[in-house]
Parts: structure tokens; sequence; C-alpha cells
């Protein structure tokens, strides 16, 4: 048998599985084992190196993802408060309005009040008792024709007339 590597020596019989032991430049091969180390070594200290950069770069990003989203929220807030404020100013505007007119009905719905501005500013008289003529509008006294189908039968003529007035109701 011719041996073409000699790197190996077999030892013993090779009918079996021979045992190939190595010989030659042993320091070599420790070299380079130790320079493959040194590479995983400083492919994995750039692994880690990458991974907190990475890490670093999401962390940024997610701080300013929510601060954009606080700020967003607070002018949000910002604004409906706002708002807010607005319509209870708009509000209170009503609402002394609505007491300001209020008192003036107040004032103005007063019989006395009403009386004695007919008598001085209008010229008006209190009318007598014997001159006055009283009419019951509850009674109907006037004859009314049927049109459009409507029925005035049992109608007063209070309710006739405001039906004819306010034809839309």
């Amino acid at each position: 048998m011719i041996i073409t590597n000699k790197k190996f020596s077999v030892e013993g019989s090779t009918a079996l599985s021979p045992q190939k032991k190595e010989i030659g430049n042993t320091e070599d091969d420790k070299y380079k084992k130790i320079k493959e180390s040194r590479k995983n070594v400083l492919r994995r200290k750039k692994q880690i190196r990458l991974k907190r950069q990475a890490r670093i770069i999401a962390s940024i990003f997610i701080t300013f993802i929510l601060g954009f989203t606080i700020i967003y929220r607070y002018s949000t807030i910002y604004t409906l408060q706002r708002e807010l404020a607005n319509v209870q100013d708009k509000s209170n505007v009503l609402k002394n309005q609505n007491d300001d007119l209020n008192r003036k009905l107040m004032t103005y719905s007063n019989i006395d009040e009403i009386q004695s501005k007919a008598t001085e500013k209008l010229h008006m008289i209190q009318p007598d008792n014997t001159k006055a003529v009283f009419v019951n509008l509850n009674k109907s006294s006037v004859k009314v024709e049927k049109n459009d189908g409507e029925s005035n039968q049992g109608k007063s003529i209070v309710e006739v007339i405001e039906s004819k007035l306010f034809f839309w109701r």
C-alpha cells in the first residue's frame, strides 16, 4: 500500500478502522486554532456590539414614539379644555341674559305697572262697568260653512278664527 498523505501514519491492522495519528506541524495547527478562536471571539464581540446598538436604536425609537404620543395627547387635552372653557363662558353669558330677561318680564308682567303705564303714557282710562259690553266668545253665534272637509261644527268662534288665521296647525 502506498501512502500519499504523509501527515498521517497508520498503526496496526488496516482491516478494521485504522487509528490515525497526526504527524507534522502541530504548532501551525495550534496557531490556526488560536487564529480561528480569535476570529470567533471578534465575531461574537461584533455581534454583541451590533445587538447593543440595535437595542439602543430601538429604545430611542420607542422613546420618540412615546414622547410624540404623550405630546399629541396633551395637545388634544389642551384643545378640549379650551373648547370647554369657551362653552362654559357662552353658557354663563346666556344664563346672565336669561336672568336679565326674567327680571324684565317680572317688571312688565306686574299688573299695577301695566295699569300705571297705560293711564300715564298712553292716556287710557279705566272702563265703567255700566258702559262695558261683555261678550261670551265660547258660544258659537256665527254659522260657518264647511270647507276643505274640515268640520267646524262644535267649535267656538275663537277656534274657528284661529283655524283660519293659523291654517298650518
